[in-house]
């Protein structure tokens, strides 16, 4: 049942008022546009739109995916969030609903509170009706799904019953699925489209290359048409699809799961820094075929850690959890196979730094661990000819793991005490050693080193 709320005064007195009533609401066109959870919060654009099936009527699909809060409002028009709303009440608040019998319906007005619908998850049937200003929800199913395609005699009528387990075609394959819900609705689903104040178009991934053998393609309510590009009548294509995640797995028959590559790299990095401040990409380790959709890749580990999504990749980060450490790396496109991939997770710093010279030379000079990540010791620079120039590593075996250098800096120790700033190897531009003129050699300094990810956060400091 409805939670209760106390509506302004203003709300409750509009909510029998005609469309006319609404001296500031413009009137709908083609589309009521959905704004929302669902839709990303855009009042520049939106992926869902009810559509005008009668006259001052509009009705269409909403998806609400798992995890996505069932919030929405309504727009006659996009660009400004203070007019053209229709919503619950006047204020801008959400109004929380219950769901939980997949129905509800109640007057709007002209506002911004938000229908919350809370319970509700899949695909929610919405009318607005401007003639009684009267509003619904219903929670529906996918009850029938007919490929539809002019391009296939059998295919060309709805509903219809075609096999896509195994379509033969020759060219460029349009179609699109003609579904039935569960309360009797029909449309069309299709490439996605964005609307905009400007119009609309496709987007999202709506056409498989002729070259793929698999890959899966997008859809959403719409009647424009998706593509599976280069069809042959002797490499049967498949279509399986997923109303629920909103996609279609494409395979053609030609298609050989042992051509996918989904496998260790030979040249990964097997031991790394356990680090806050910085992030690893997942494609430095595994290879994975271009033609896998990055969405259905599953990754779990033993420790704690954080994934994020990152332009086609995933990049994770490891805060505290020393030693080997494994990661399983699955995905839904390729049942029963899987990664292992083994780390070994070093602490942030070292237990101490060793001086290296420019010709990768280890003088057996070290600084010791003082406190934090603090490093101290009295330094005599060694004899010799020419100037002295060295770099910070860490101890064998993993002394690569922490080297530290310069910008290209000269040191002055004509000075009670000067500082320099020695960055990690890991940026470009702190690449080149710190150089101590030949007339400082043999002297002792004590030397206090504070590193840090972050380059403008390591110092070294050398006084007398």
């Amino acid at each position: 049942m409805l939670k209760k709320r106390l509506l302004p005064l203003l709300a409750a007195a509009a909510l029998c008022a005609p469309l006319s009533a609404y001296a500031d609401l413009q009137a709908p066109g083609e589309y009521l546009y959905v704004i929302g959870s669902p839709t990303g919060w855009n009042i520049d654009m939106t992926n869902y739109v009810l559509t005008k099936e009668a006259d001052n009527v509009y009705s269409g699909l909403v998806h609400i995916a798992p995890g996505i809060e069932p919030v929405m409002r309504f727009y006659t028009a996009l660009g400004d969030w203070d007019k053209n709303s229709i919503g619950y009440q006047v204020d801008d608040m959400h109004t929380l609903i219950d769901f939980s019998d997949r129905n509800y319906s109640n007057p709007f007005v002209e506002g911004k509170g938000a229908w919350y619908l809370e319970g509700a998850e899949g695909w929610v049937d919405v009318t607005v009706d401007f003639n009684s200003m009267q509003i619904s929800f219903t929670g529906v199913d996918i009850e029938h799904a007919s490929f539809v395609s002019t391009m296939i005699d059998d295919a060309s009528v709805r509903p219809n019953d075609f096999d896509t387990s195994a379509i033969s075609f020759d060219g460029d394959l349009e179609f699109v699925y003609s579904v039935k819900t569960s309360n009797g609705r029909t449309c069309d689903f299709g490439a996605p489209v964005m609307y905009t104040a400007n119009g609309c178009g496709v987007m999202g991934n709506y056409s498989l290359g002729a070259e793929a053998p698999r890959g899966y393609l997008d859809m959403a309510p719409s009647s424009e048409p998706l593509r599976i590009m280069g069809c042959t009548a002797d490499n049967a294509v498949s279509l399986t699809a997923d109303f629920g995640n909103m996609n279609i797995n494409v395979v053609r028959s030609s298609f050989n799961i042992d051509d996918i590559v989904f496998e260790l790299r030979e040249d990964r990095p097997t031991t790394l820094r356990c680090s806050s401040a910085f992030s690893y990409r997942l494609s430095a380790f595994v290879n994975i075929d271009p033609s896998l959709d990055m969405g259905r890749i599953n990754i779990s580990g033993d420790f704690s850690y954080d994934l994020y999504s990152d332009n086609n990749d995933y990049s994770f980060v490891n805060y505290e959890s020393l030693g080997v450490q494994t990661f399983v790396i699955t995905t839904d496109e390729l049942p029963g196979k899987e990664i292992r991939l083994e780390i070994e997770w070093l602490p942030e710093y070292p237990s101490e730094f060793v001086i290296y010279t420019l010709d990768g030379t280890n003088t057996g000079l070290t600084l010791s661990h003082y406190k934090n990540n603090i490093y101290t010791s009295l330094i005599t620079i060694p004899e010799g000819e020419g100037d002295f120039e060295f770099y910070f590593k860490g101890p064998e075996p993993h002394a690569d793991l922490y080297v530290y250098a310069t910008s290209g800096l000269t040191a002055d120790l004509s000075q009670e005490t000067s500082q320099y700033v020695v960055g990690s190897c890991v940026y470009d531009n702190y690449n080149r050693p710190l150089v101590i003129p030949a007339e400082f050699r043999g002297n002792t300094y004590m030397f206090r080193f504070e590193p840090n990810w972050y380059t403008e956060a390591s110092r070294l400091e050398i006084s007398h």
